[in-house]
């Protein structure tokens, strides 16, 4: 798999989040606000790299991968920098870490990339 952290938002990162997060199915719509609509492109892939109402599916689908004591954590630091990853109690303590961290410009890309890194590591059985 690409690293999570050099890929963009768009249609191979969509594609990739659909193939590995959702098994190749694409989140059910009617998980999907029903305020919002979308047209399904010809490649059948959600835009979960490019927009919220998607991305929040990515986050849905991934509790799973949250221990006792963790939590999916959504940081926006000045400067728009979004980080994701799984935390804990001493996540900002002085030697505290993240799990499967990953950083973007937008919440939807962070969260995807957060997705596909957290899925690489436990194939390598990190």
């Amino acid at each position: 798999m690409t690293e999570a952290a050099a890929l963009k938002a768009g249609p191979e990162m969509d594609t990739l989040i659909r193939d590995c997060v959702f098994n190749g199915k694409d989140a059910p719509a009617s998980w999907i606000s029903l305020n919002t609509y979308y047209v399904e492109p010809p490649q059948s892939y959600r835009p979960y790299s490019s927009t919220i109402e998607c991305a929040w599916l990515v986050v849905e689908k991934m509790k799973r991968h949250v221990g006792i004591g963790e939590w999916i954590a959504i940081e926006v630091t000045r400067g728009d920098l979004v980080r994701v990853g799984i935390a804990d109690h001493n996540t900002h303590s002085p030697g505290g870490s993240w799990r499967y961290l990953q950083t973007a410009n937008t919440v939807p890309l962070a969260v995807c990339r957060f997705a596909l890194a957290a899925l690489a590591a436990e194939r390598e059985g990190a």
